[in-house]
């Protein structure tokens, strides 16, 4: 009979094992899949915030052009209506609005498609005149068949904070960057990108083999234990990018939160486990310290049986 019980027990000990185990195996099987389902989450979530900043800061540029063409056409109507005398007066008020849009001047200059860019308006790059970094726009104006262009010229550094500072400001680790990897705009951690373009080959050659051949993405990137997207878009001027280097902590704390529930109750659940194994251990320790005590007690009394018997 006991030897019976003992025996259901165990049966039944083996079960909830089993059991405890096909269970804790699903239990990874979810995670793993939770982990695929926040990287594509993550990636796809980043990528669209970068794209927004990039469309963002198209419309910024856009302003500035807007902004300048308004200035030229003020300009034209103004100074056609009176002597020449005058123009002059109107060149002042140029240099009134230069300040008050931060730039470094305004000028009217002689129509000559060569300041266009395929006879549109037209942005530069960073343009170096004695240590100091400028950005020139300029616009074609038109007004009653008399041609002009309109140049606005920025400083770079104005310029960037311009046309980025709403959004990127908010950012550390945002940036308009040129496909040599210089930093136009944003970004008060730009030491991270330049990193990566000055120091890490392998990974400013996967940057620049991915911005030469499509429009936005990202790549994975890794420096020491910590994991990093970084998402690109590009501007519709100058083949400028806006980048976005975010850390994989700052998007994946639901991850975080999953996993650690899910390594908690593994250690409960083996935890549990060692002490069935070692509650069966003992349990049958005990069951065989029992039986040799029963057999020999057994034994015992035949001997004694039948030293009766023979004495009888």
């Amino acid at each position: 009979m006991l030897k019976l019980k003992i025996k259901k027990v165990n049966i039944a000990l083996a079960v909830i094992i089993c059991l405890m185990l096909i269970t804790m195996g699903s239990y990874i099987v979810v995670l793993v899949n939770v982990r695929k389902d926040l990287d594509e989450q993550t990636k796809s979530y980043i990528t669209n915030i970068t794209s927004e900043v990039g469309r963002y800061v198209n419309l910024k540029i856009e302003e500035r052009f807007k902004t300048l063409e308004n200035y030229g056409y003020f300009f034209m109507y103004g100074a056609s209506d009176d002597d020449n005398d005058e123009v002059d007066e109107w060149i002042g008020y140029l240099e009134e609005y230069a300040n008050k849009e931060k730039m470094e001047k305004i000028e009217v200059l002689t129509y000559d498609e060569a300041y266009l860019n395929s006879g549109n308006r037209n942005i530069t790059s960073e343009i170096d005149d004695n240590g100091r970094k400028y950005i020139c726009m300029y616009v074609p104006i038109s007004v009653n068949e008399q041609k002009c262009i309109i140049k606005g010229t920025y400083d770079a550094e104005i310029f960037g904070k311009l046309v980025s500072d709403d959004i990127l400001g908010v950012s550390q680790n945002s940036f308009i960057i040129n496909r040599s990897g210089d930093i136009i705009a944003g970004g008060k951690k730009d030491h991270e990108l330049k990193d990566i373009f000055s120091n890490n080959i392998k990974y400013a050659s996967i940057l620049k083999n991915h911005i030469t051949s499509r429009d936005s993405g990202h790549i994975t990137y890794t420096s020491g234990n910590l994991k990093r997207y970084i998402c690109y878009s590009e501007l519709d001027y100058n083949n400028w990018y806006v980048f976005s280097i975010v850390t994989s902590g700052q998007v994946e704390k639901n991850y975080d939160e999953v996993n650690g529930r899910g390594i908690f109750l593994s250690v409960v659940l083996i935890l549990f486990i060692i002490a069935l194994s070692v509650y069966i251990g003992f349990f049958n320790y005990k069951y065989s310290y029992y039986k040799k005590v029963v057999e020999e007690q057994i034994n015992n009394d035949s001997e004694i049986i039948e030293e009766k018997e023979i004495e009888d």
